[in-house]
């Protein structure tokens, strides 16, 4: 099996931390993994991530129909994941959503894509989408982000990244309650172990 993992891979990265966990083992067990980063380069400041053999990673995929699968993992800060979405046209395509809220990751998006116009139809998207935010001072809009904090508690933003995925892993029951029914099927909810290093093992009940 051959597969895309597309993945911040920088010491800062708690995603990238754990990806490279996983990588290894797969990696052990005989599966074939290329690595792609998915940050901005240009705005991540921290070092790659060491690991043997995978200290010298591909940034580009010119033919993403050679792999099996893609697992392309999504957090909600746009500097780690900002290629992220890419990826999604790979079929197969596994999304793993790690954060509870993509509100910051897609005001990222539509500040360096297209400023203020592009913030504004995001907030229009959600306020179409998920509604008002409750006991919000202001509509939402461009001309300041005092609504940001707020609106991430409402404004899970997910539903773009579910809709074009093949199948999600999420960390939490608490978002199977968020994403529409249509994207139930589909969802799979897997505990994330904390350990910092391979030798640490998980508690045994997660």
């Amino acid at each position: 099996m051959k597969i895309l993992w597309a993945t911040p891979w920088n010491e800062d990265s708690a995603i990238a931390s754990m990806s490279a966990i996983v990588v290894n083992l797969l990696n052990r067990w005989g599966v074939v993994v290329t690595v792609v980063r998915t940050e901005d380069l240009l705005q991540v400041s921290a070092k790659p991530i060491q690991t043997s053999p995978l200290s010298r990673l591909p940034f580009q995929v010119d033919a993403l129909e050679s792999f099996d699968i893609a697992v392309v993992q999504f957090g909600d800060h746009w500097p780690f994941h900002a290629r992220a979405l890419e990826f999604l046209n790979a079929a197969p395509c596994i999304a793993v959503l790690h954060d509870a809220t993509m509100l910051n990751f897609f005001l990222g998006k539509a500040h360096f894509s297209g400023g203020r116009v592009a913030v504004q139809k995001l907030c229009e998207e959600g306020l179409r989408v998920y509604g008002p935010v409750p006991n919000a001072i202001e509509v939402p809009t461009s001309a300041h982000y005092r609504w940001a904090g707020p609106a991430a508690e409402h404004w899970p933003f997910l539903h773009g990244i579910a809709s074009k995925a093949d199948a999600l892993v999420v960390h939490s029951n608490h978002l199977l309650t968020v994403l529409p029914d249509a994207f139930r099927e589909k969802i799979r909810v897997l505990m994330l172990p904390a350990c910092p290093t391979p030798h640490k093992r998980p508690p045994r009940s997660r």
